[in-house]
């Protein structure tokens, strides 16, 4: 058993283009490589979907992200953006769903962690189309066989994506 992730960028016609998990791991890592050449100075999306996997075959989906981010001129990751994105998730922490609604003493809701992650999913995330999504997961069942409906996965429920 072990976890992995397979990511997706998503073209200005909606085609859906896989990226090499090595490819993704330097781009975030390295700030001179320059992983998306054909994008500089533009913001890109990116479908990150992890894997829970058993003898090297997908299981199950533990969760399903949107998020954006922002390139330089030779297509490398923006540093700025980046860490203004790291400060934000910081930030916005303890707004992330949980079992059970963040309360503070009395049982008060933290409406600041609360507002803290909308802001952080407004600036740093994407809604896909329907039809995205239905290109992921095509894509996905033919390279997975899992064929779970795409509106099932975790983090897809809360988009609200028109069907």
């Amino acid at each position: 058993m072990g976890c992995g992730m397979w990511i997706y960028k998503v073209e200005e016609n909606s085609a859906i283009k896989q990226v090499p998990y090595s490819t993704f791991s330097r781009f975030i890592f390295d700030p001179a490589y320059a992983a998306f050449p054909d994008n500089p100075n533009e913001t890109i999306h990116l479908i990150e979907i992890s894997i829970l996997f058993e003898n090297r075959k997908a299981k199950a989906i533990y969760r399903v992200y949107f998020p954006t981010y922002k390139t330089t001129k030779s297509g490398s990751l923006d540093q700025d953006h980046a860490n203004e994105k790291v400060l934000g998730i910081g930030e916005a922490f303890p707004g992330f769903k949980t079992p059970k609604p963040l309360r503070c003493e009395g049982g008060i809701v933290d409406a600041e962690a609360v507002f803290a992650h909308k802001r952080y999913v407004d600036k740093f995330m994407w809604k896909p189309s329907e039809v995205i999504m239905n290109e992921v997961q095509r894509k996905f069942a033919r390279r997975s066989s899992l064929n779970i409906p795409w509106h099932k996965w975790p983090g897809v429920e809360d988009l609200k994506i028109k069907r």
